[in-house]
């Protein structure tokens, strides 16, 4: 039987807890695959139709030392001047980041575990893509992104989708618009999907004649070219 202890004995026992290791599986983190940083550029021949509005398909070109001229020195800097250079003679415009939302960055960067891998690192996404805890994917939110984009058209930060190129648009659309309709249609397995296909389709096939009719004000310069009698 264990003894008490006198009234004003004192003791050196201390209640402790004892300390274990545990592992971190990484579920409060994504699961993303890395990405580097990325610049995106504008082609003047490259629209798309998002969220009910005509708006520039951006590239996104990723800033990988080595890859087109991108060169990344010790202290991270990335050298991009080979890279802009083509860019440029390609006839296509890189976007600043500070022409991004409120006049801050278009990229953002998020902690990740690549496939729940033990490693923590970078990845970048754009400030229109979300993901969350244990999650491979990402989301974008079309609309806020196609706003975003089309605010360069009405900015005047990057030319419109020109008139001719819209038209062939449409026509591709309104091909694919008959397929889905002839589909919808016929009825039986399928039909019910070919009829969102033709929902859809129909909004992108308004948008793209709208801008298939839009007037350019421009005019050429009178020319008389001189002839020998």
């Amino acid at each position: 039987m264990a003894k008490q202890l006198k009234k004003g004995a004192s003791s050196d026992m201390q209640r402790v807890t004892p300390t274990f290791t545990t592992t971190d599986h990484g579920y409060d983190t994504p699961h993303l695959d890395r990405m580097p940083p990325f610049v995106l550029v504008y082609n003047p021949r490259r629209w798309t139709v998002l969220a009910g509005r005509l708006i520039p398909s951006l590239h996104v070109k990723p800033l990988e030392a080595g890859v087109n001229g991108v060169a990344i020195a010790r202290d991270g800097t990335i050298r991009f001047a080979t890279a802009r250079a083509r860019i440029e003679e390609q006839g296509r415009t890189l976007i600043p980041y500070e022409w991004g939302p409120g006049g801050e960055s278009s990229m953002q960067t998020v902690r990740t575990r690549p496939r729940g891998g033990p490693n923590e690192m970078d990845t970048y996404l754009s400030v229109w893509e979300t993901t969350g805890p244990a999650d491979p994917d990402t989301y974008t939110d079309d609309d806020a992104y196609s706003e975003w984009a089309e605010s360069l058209v009405k900015d005047g930060k990057v030319r419109p989708c020109p008139p001719a190129l819209a038209r062939r648009m449409q026509e591709r659309a309104a091909r694919k618009l008959a397929r889905e309709e002839a589909l919808a249609e016929k009825g039986g397995a399928g039909s019910g999907m070919a009829k969102l296909r033709a929902k859809a389709l129909a909004r992108t096939v308004k948008v793209l004649g709208a801008a298939a009719t839009t007037k350019r004000t421009g005019r050429g310069k009178a020319a008389a070219p001189s002839l020998e009698a």
